[in-house]
């Protein structure tokens, strides 16, 4: 019988995770056609998120029990995410969607800086490779050529957002979370992540209601598919085959939205775009090709 080896069994949760995530189009765009802000679509998502982790635990029957040191380094995590997800909101009030993203895929250069710097981890020739051709074509499917002037501000927020999930896809790897089980994780990052809405609250500030069936069932979609099954699926990526190749994986999030724009919301696929996720997908069977050592 097939024995699938822990190595694969992380490519495979690695590709789930980064094409899961690239649905969150195919739910948060009729979510704001329907009145919904991008603010409230994000909180509503995360708190979904949390309790549907939440009953997964419970069913699986971990406890949530965690220490008091884990927890400070889930709250620093959680704070990660959600500000790396509120950066790159900001940034598109300033530039292009697209370029902004094309902006936040630098994140795996930065998980192998940062591992290179602070973990004296070397970068194979074979990554490189692949962190060069994700790039390009992650390039190739936003980037336009109509001559958009790059706003400072806008790629100063994208860089952020980068910067702090790169942070983030190394310390889920190197912290003491990673002694946890992965459904434990991923609930207290995003209940720790909420807490970044608690001064609004305070200050008084309401989201927008929800009032239809139709916007209920669009709010457990993006907290099921692109929240939590993204990120367990991702977190177990991590564990099992190693911060860079897991971000590089990541590069299937947005030639996944690109095939929903496609599909969906009848965008137009040019040849440039389908380069491009050749080019992406080029990078992904180079990376899941490595041979074990």
């Amino acid at each position: 019988m097939f024995q699938m080896s822990n190595k694969l069994r992380g490519y495979i949760l690695g590709i789930v995770g980064g094409a899961a995530y690239g649905l969150n189009p195919l739910f948060a765009v009729p979510l704001y056609k329907s009145g919904l802000d991008a603010s409230s679509v994000v909180f509503y998502r995360y708190l979904t998120a949390v309790v549907l982790v939440a009953a997964l635990a419970k069913m699986k029957g971990y406890s949530l029990k965690i220490d008091r040191k884990s927890l400070s380094v889930a709250f620093c995590l959680g704070l990660m995410v959600i500000g790396s997800s509120l950066s790159l909101f900001h940034s598109y009030n300033y530039m292009d969607v697209g370029i902004a993203s094309t902006i936040l895929y630098v994140y795996p250069v930065m998980v192998a800086a940062i591992l290179a710097l602070f973990y004296n981890e070397r970068l194979s020739l074979r990554t490189g490779l692949c962190i060069v051709l994700a790039m390009a074509g992650i390039a190739l499917l936003y980037v336009n050529g109509d001559g958009v002037k790059l706003d400072a501000l806008g790629a100063v927020l994208a860089l952020v957002s980068a910067l702090t999930y790169a942070i983030y896809m190394v310390c889920i790897n190197k912290s003491r979370l990673r002694r946890l089980p992965t459904i434990v994780v991923t609930f207290y990052i995003l209940l720790m992540g909420l807490v970044i809405y608690i001064p609004f609250f305070l200050a008084g500030f309401r989201f927008a209601p929800v009032d239809s069936g139709n916007q209920l069932f669009l709010i457990f979609c993006i907290a099921l598919f692109p929240t939590v099954i993204s990120f367990v699926c991702t977190a177990s990526a991590v564990l099992k085959i190693g911060s860079t190749p897991a971000s590089i994986l990541g590069a299937l999030e947005p030639a996944t939205a690109v095939v929903v724009g496609v599909c969906v919301f009848n965008e137009h696929l040019t040849i440039r775009t389908g380069i491009g996720m050749l080019l992406v997908l080029v990078a992904v069977l180079v990376i899941i090709t490595k041979k074990e050592k």
